[in-house]
C-alpha cells in the first residue's frame, strides 16, 4: 500500500487541496475546526483521476465529513465517536498490523498501519506506536499522523515534539505549522504559537488552515481584536468560506458588539443554527440590559433601555418553548439574564418567583444570578435568604463589588451585627485605593473605594455607634469634600444624634452640587419633615414618589408622611398602691390620661380631645380629678404651641384655660413654657379638700446629642387656699455603654420645693430637697425593620430632705416593654417599687403603668 504524498496531487488542483491540507483536514474530522470545504478541488481531483482509487476516495469523503462541525461560541466540540468498522475494515487492520509484526523492520508496512489506524479514527493505538518510530527519520507526513493522534490524546506536549521533528524536515508543511500551534494553545501556550505563525508570516497569509490556527492563538488570548482580522483575511482568500464567515459573527459578539453579529448572520440564512441564533439575541438582549443598568441611575428615563431588553428577553423566550427547546443552555442563559433584567427594573417579586422556580426544576444557577436574586430578597425584607444566596454565590467565584456590599446590609438587616461589621471592614481591607495603575499617567482613584469607606462609617451609625460614625465620616469629607456619599450618609447620622439642622445644611450642600441625588432629595424630605417644615416636605416627598415609586426609600418617605397626616391617639394609664401614712400617694390610685389629635388641617394645625382621669384613696377621704378639654395644636418649623379649653366632670363645674408652647432654637437648646388655670398637677390629697390651683412651668434642655442632655425647669403653683408652691428641678444624662442590642444610661436628677402655707390638709413640706441617680439598661431582644421588641430596668437610688423631719434614703426599681408594632403602633407598659420618706416615714408603693400610641 502506497501513502498518499505530496505528489500525487493533481497539478490542476488549486492552490488549497495540497495533500498537506487535506490530511490536516483529515484528523480535524470531529475534532476542532470546520473543514476546507472547497468543491471545486474535488471536481478537479475527481477530473485527474485522483478519486479513481478507492481508498483516495474514502479519504477524500472523511475530507468532506469534516465540514459540517463548528464549535459554538469557539467551545471546542466533543470529539466524534470512532466509527464503527466493517468486518472487511476490522480485516484490513489486523492484516497490517501482523504484517508489521513480521518485518519489524520494514517501516514501510508500519507507515501503512499509521495511516489505516489514524483513517479507523483509532487514536490511542496509533500513538501507542511511537517508540517504533524514529522521529529523526521517519517520513514528515507519518510525523504529522503521530502528532494529530498525541492532539486528539490530550498530549499536547508529545504532540509538539512530533510535530517539530517533522518541521526540521519540512520547515513548511502546513500541517505540521497547524498541528504544532494547536497543541501550544491546547498545552496553554498561545502565545508560542503567535511566535511561530508569525515567524512564517509569508507562508501564513496564503494558507488558510494556518491562519486558522493563528485566529484561534489569538482567541485564547482573549484578543479578539486581532482573531477578528484574522478572520477577514480568512474571508479575502475563500469568501464562501462558511467556518470563517459563522467565527467572524461569534467574534464580533464577543467583542461587544451582539447586535452586529445578529446583523451579519441574518445577511447569511442558514449560516448559524436557529439555537445559535436565539443565542446572539440573548446577548444582544443582555447587553441592552447592561446598558440599561449603566444609566444615570436618577434619569426619568431610567428604565427604558431595560424595558427593551426585558421585551427581547420575554420574546426569546417564546421562542425557544415553541423550537422545543425549552431546557436547552441557551433558553437558562436567557431565564438567568431574566433575574438580573428583573433585579434591574425592581420587579423584585418576579425575579425571586422566577428563581425559585429554577431551584424546584434543580437548576445550577450562576453565581451572578443568585447575587441578583440575593439583592430580590433582601429588597423583599427577606435579609436571611439574600445573606445565605451572597454567601452561596461568593463560595462560587462572584466577587462583584455590589455583592460584597450586598452582603454586609444582609447581615445588617438580619440584626447579625458582628457578621455586619466584619463584613464592611473585609470589603474595605481588600478595596484598591487606586485603579488602572498602569503608569503615573494612568493611576485613578476607585469609586468602589470611596464608597465603601463611606459604608463603613455609616455602618457604625446602623448600630447606634453613632460617635464612631460621626468621627468616620467627617474625616472622610474633609479629606474628600466632593464624595457626596460621604456627606449624605453623614448628614443621616447628624440626623440620627438629633440635629436635623446640621443635616439640613449638608443635605443643602449636596444639592447645590447635584439637584438629582436622589439619595440627598429623600434625606432631606425626611430632615424638613422632623423640622416641622411641612409644605416642602410634603412638596418633596410627592415629587420623589412621583419619579423613584419603585425606591423602597422614597416609599418609606411616603408611607411616614402618610402616616403624618392620620388621626393619633395617645393613652397614658397607671394604677397602684402604696404602704399609706402621711405622703401624697394614698393607699389605692389610678389615673389615665388620653389625647386625640385630628388629621392635620391646613397644614400646620391639629385639632384635640384631651381627658384626664386620677384617684386616690387616702385614710381620711378619697381625692379625685375628671377633666376633659379640647383644643388646637400650632406646628411649625422650630415652634409648637396649643390651647386647650376644659372642664371638669365631676360634681364641681371648673372651667380652665391651658396652653403651652416649645421653642428649638438650634440644634441642642429647646425652651418650653405652659400654663393652666385649673392645673392637673393639684395633689389629689389637696382636691378632696375642695382645693384647686392654677400653674406656671417654664424649662429650658440643652441636648449635646443624643448620648447627653441636661435640662433645668421651674414651676409654680398657686392652690385656692392660700398656698404657694415653688418647685426648681433638674437632671442630667449620660450614654454609657452604646450598641445595637445593649444599652446603658445614668442620670442624676436634683428637686427642690418649699410651700408658703404651714399645716395644710395636704402633704405641703415647708422645703425639701432631693437628689437620686439612675441607671438605665436597655436591651433590644428583636427587631424587624420597623418592629420591635425591648425592655428596660431601672435602677434609683437618692437622699430626700425634708424640713423639720431630717434625711432619709430613696429607692426604687422599675421594669418595662416596649413594643413598636409598625409605624402606627407602639405599646409600653411596666411596674415599678419605691420607697420615699414622707414626713420621716418612708412608704413603699407598687405601681403599674401603660402607654400607648396609635395612628389610624
Amino acid at each position: 500500500m502506497v501513502s498518499l504524498t505530496h505528489g500525487e496531487i493533481p497539478s490542476a488542483a488549486c492552490e488549497c487541496a495540497t495533500a498537506a491540507v487535506l490530511e490536516s483536514k483529515m484528523a480535524m474530522v470531529g475534532v476542532r475546526r470546520t473543514g476546507h470545504q472547497c468543491w471545486n478541488c474535488i471536481l478537479m481531483m475527481n477530473k485527474a483521476g485522483f478519486l479513481n482509487s478507492p481508498r483516495r476516495l474514502v479519504v477524500v469523503l472523511v475530507f468532506l465529513g469534516a465540514a459540517p462541525h463548528l464549535p459554538c461560541w469557539g467551545q471546542a466540540p466533543a470529539q466524534a465517536a470512532s466509527p464503527t468498522l466493517s468486518d472487511a475494515q476490522l480485516q484490513r487492520l489486523q492484516r497490517l498490523k501482523e504484517q508489521v509484526d513480521r518485518n519489524a523492520s520494514s517501516k514501510t508496512f508500519l507507515y501503512d498501519y499509521l495511516q489505516a489506524l489514524e483513517e479507523a479514527h483509532r487514536d490511542a493505538e496509533l500513538l501507542a506506536l511511537l517508540p517504533r518510530v524514529d522521529l529523526a527519520s521517519a517520513p514528515a507526513a507519518a510525523l504529522a499522523r503521530l502528532g494529530r493522534a498525541a492532539n486528539n490524546q490530550k498530549r499536547f506536549s508529545v504532540a509538539a515534539e512530533i510535530f517539530r521533528a517533522a518541521l526540521r524536515q519540512q520547515p513548511e508543511r502546513i500541517d505540521a505549522l497547524a498541528g504544532l500551534s494547536y497543541a501550544l494553545i491546547d498545552d496553554g501556550k498561545p502565545g508560542e504559537a503567535i511566535d511561530l505563525l508569525e515567524s512564517r508570516h509569508q507562508l501564513m497569509r496564503r494558507q488558510i488552515a494556518l491562519l486558522e490556527a493563528y485566529a484561534e492563538a489569538h482567541r485564547a488570548q482573549r484578543e479578539h481584536t486581532q482573531a477578528l482580522q484574522t478572520y477577514e483575511s480568512i474571508l479575502v482568500l475563500d469568501p464562501g468560506n462558511r467556518a470563517a464567515q459563522r467565527n467572524r459573527i461569534f467574534t464580533v459578539a464577543r467583542l461587544g458588539a451582539p447586535h452586529r453579529a445578529v446583523e451579519l448572520a441574518q445577511a447569511a440564512p442558514g449560516l448559524l443554527t436557529e439555537e445559535e441564533l436565539i443565542t446572539l439575541r440573548s446577548e444582544r438582549a443582555a447587553i441592552a440590559a447592561r446598558w440599561g443598568a449603566a444609566v444615570d441611575p436618577d434619569a426619568p428615563g431610567r428604565f427604558a433601555a431595560t424595558d427593551a431588553a426585558l421585551a427581547q428577553n420575554e420574546q426569546l423566550l417564546k421562542e425557544t418553548a415553541v423550537s422545543g427547546k425549552s431546557a436547552s443552555a441557551t433558553q437558562r442563559r436567557l431565564q438567568f439574564d431574566r433575574i438580573v433584567l428583573l433585579r434591574n427594573r425592581v420587579r423584585m417579586q418576579e425575579a425571586t418567583d422566577l428563581y425559585e422556580s429554577l431551584n424546584r426544576d434543580g437548576v445550577e444557577v450562576a453565581p451572578y444570578v443568585q447575587a441578583a436574586a440575593a439583592d430580590a430578597y433582601l429588597h423583599l425584607r427577606q435579609p436571611e435568604k439574600a445573606r445565605d444566596l451572597f454567601l452561596q454565590a461568593q463560595s462560587r467565584g462572584e466577587t462583584e463589588f455590589g455583592a460584597k456590599i450586598g452582603l454586609f446590609y444582609a447581615y445588617s438587616d438580619a440584626e447579625q451585627h458582628q457578621a455586619a461589621i466584619e463584613q464592611i471592614d473585609k470589603v474595605v481591607a481588600v478595596t484598591p485605593k487606586q485603579i488602572r495603575v498602569y503608569s503615573p499617567l494612568t493611576v485613578a482613584d476607585n469609586p468602589d473605594y470611596a464608597s465603601v469607606v463611606a459604608i463603613a462609617g455609616a455602618a457604625r451609625g446602623y448600630q447606634d455607634r453613632l460617635d464612631d460614625a460621626q468621627q468616620r465620616l467627617e474625616a472622610f469629607r474633609d479629606l474628600a469634600p466632593w464624595n457626596m456619599e460621604a456627606r449624605e450618609k453623614l448628614a443621616a447620622v447628624y440626623n440620627a444624634r438629633g440635629w436635623p439642622r446640621r443635616a439640613e445644611q449638608e443635605h443643602l450642600w449636596i444639592l447645590a452640587a447635584e439637584p438629582r441625588n436622589r439619595a440627598a432629595r429623600i434625606d432631606y424630605a425626611d430632615t424638613l419633615r422632623e423640622l416641622r417644615d411641612w409644605e416642602p416636605a410634603q412638596r418633596d416627598t410627592a415629587t420623589l414618589d412621583q419619579e423613584y415609586p419603585e425606591d423602597r426609600q422614597v416609599q418609606r418617605a411616603a408611607r411616614l408622611w402618610r402616616i403624618h397626616q392620620m388621626r393619633e391617639l395617645q393613652v397614658d394609664a397607671g394604677t397602684g398602691d402604696s404602704s399609706g401614712g402621711s405622703g401624697p400617694l394614698g393607699t389605692r390610685e389610678h389615673q389615665i390620661e388620653t389625647h386625640l389629635y385630628s388629621a392635620p388641617f391646613d397644614r400646620d394645625w391639629r385639632a384635640f380631645v384631651h381627658q384626664f382621669e386620677a384617684q386616690a384613696t387616702f385614710p381620711e377621704d378619697t381625692g379625685f380629678r375628671r377633666r376633659i378639654g379640647a383644643g388646637v395644636e400650632y406646628r411649625v418649623r422650630d415652634w409648637r404651641a396649643t390651647a386647650e379649653v376644659n372642664e371638669s366632670y365631676d360634681a364641681e363645674s371648673d372651667v380652665g384655660l391651658s396652653v403651652a408652647g416649645d421653642w428649638w432654637a438650634n440644634d441642642h437648646w429647646n425652651i418650653e413654657a405652659a400654663a393652666d388655670t385649673s392645673s392637673n398637677d393639684i395633689p389629689l390629697q389637696a382636691r378632696s379638700t375642695g382645693v384647686r390651683g392654677r400653674s406656671l412651668r417654664a424649662g429650658a434642655t440643652y441636648r449635646v446629642s443624643e448620648s447627653r442632655s441636661f435640662r433645668a425647669g421651674a414651676q409654680t403653683i398657686d392652690l385656692s387656699d392660700g398656698n404657694r408652691r415653688e418647685i426648681l428641678s433638674g437632671y442630667a444624662t449620660q450614654r454609657l455603654i452604646t450598641g445595637p442590642v445593649y444599652k446603658l444610661e445614668g442620670m442624676l436628677g436634683l428637686s427642690t420645693s418649699r410651700n408658703s402655707l404651714a399645716g395644710a390638709a395636704y402633704f405641703n413640706p415647708d422645703s425639701d430637697f432631693s437628689v437620686d441617680l439612675t441607671v438605665i439598661g436597655e436591651q433590644r431582644l428583636w427587631r424587624r425593620y420597623e418592629r420591635s421588641f425591648a425592655h428596660r430596668l431601672y435602677l434609683s437610688i437618692g437622699q430626700y430632705d425634708q424640713k423639720n423631719f431630717g434625711t432619709g434614703p430613696t429607692r426604687g426599681i422599675r421594669y418595662e416593654h416596649e413594643w413598636n408594632f409598625h409605624d402606627r403602633l407602639s405599646l409600653l407598659y411596666g411596674a415599678q417599687r419605691t420607697l420615699h420618706p414622707y414626713d420621716g416615714q418612708g412608704e413603699y408603693a407598687n405601681y403599674y403603668n401603660l402607654a400607648v400610641n396609635l395612628k389610624f
